[in-house]
């Protein structure tokens, strides 16, 4: 077996081994396997196969209640886009960016902070700009 066919066949376990779980630790294990798993495939140049995983993330979890899975699937939206961007199919991941951008349920809001050397050990410092992501809940 192939190195890049060894990755897919451990994210292919995890994903079985916790599929069809309604506990959300192991939920959100199965989403990010599944978006790293389109990742992967993504590097191998199977496009297509990318955009089924990244497919399968947003129809499961983007209405989830958990915000952890909410994010999976709007990195998948993302990278649903990039790989049909890869296909030369811009047009269709214009309307994936603009779906990403438009959904406005459940609001997830990460603060992204940054390490300063001139601050106490272990503190972190919002970022100079003021840098707050707000993704929205995926329709």
């Amino acid at each position: 077996m192939m190195a890049g066919e060894e990755v897919l066949a451990g994210f292919d376990a995890a994903i079985s081994r916790d599929s069809g779980s309604v506990d959300p630790e192991r939920c959100i294990r199965v989403a990010q396997a599944l978006v790293d798993k389109g990742n992967a495939l993504i590097d191998l140049n199977r496009y297509d196969e990318a955009i089924a995983c990244f497919e399968g993330v947003v129809a499961e979890y983007a209405q989830a209640e958990e915000a952890e899975l909410r994010e999976c699937a709007a990195r998948a939206l993302r990278r649903k886009a990039h790989a049909l961007i890869k296909l030369g199919r811009r047009d269709e991941a214009i309307v994936v960016h603009m779906k990403l951008a438009s959904t406005i349920e459940r609001p997830v809001v990460r603060l992204h902070a940054t390490w300063r050397s001139d601050w106490p050990s272990g503190s972190a410092v919002p970022l100079s700009n003021g840098e707050l992501s707000m993704m929205r809940g995926l329709a």
